[in-house]
């Protein structure tokens, strides 16, 4: 099993392909709390902090979940939460401490419907 440090990084990275797919121009940067920087096609430039989990976990008595922790006080424009092992994203305004999405979440409708609304 990839230790935590590969996984954020294939996050990364998966996070980026995506992007550059529909058009959105993406740099990978090395600097504490932002992953990426990236310019979208209307030509706005904006910070994306990834957080990337392998496999969800269950929870008793509740739906099976992707558990993502921020350990950054650096707040980024976007959140990039990425689901490796089906493989999607989905991007948030917003990290409020931890999150939990469900798996039922990560659909390729709601995958681009959030990049839609916050790169275009």
């Amino acid at each position: 099993m990839p230790d935590s440090e590969s996984i954020g990084r294939a996050g990364e990275y998966f996070t980026g392909y995506i992007l550059e797919l529909r058009g959105t121009r993406t740099t990978h940067v090395d600097i504490y709390g932002h992953d990426l920087w990236v310019r979208t096609k209307s030509g706005r430039m904006l910070t994306v902090q990834v957080k990337a989990a392998s496999r969800p976990t269950p929870e008793p008595r509740s739906k099976v979940r992707y558990h993502f922790k921020n350990r950054s006080k650096v707040v980024s424009d976007v959140y990039s939460f990425v689901a490796l092992d089906i493989p999607r994203l989905l991007l948030f305004d917003s990290m409020p401490g931890n999150r939990a999405i469900t798996v039922e979440s990560f659909t390729d409708k709601n995958m681009e419907e959030s990049i839609e609304r916050l790169l275009y």
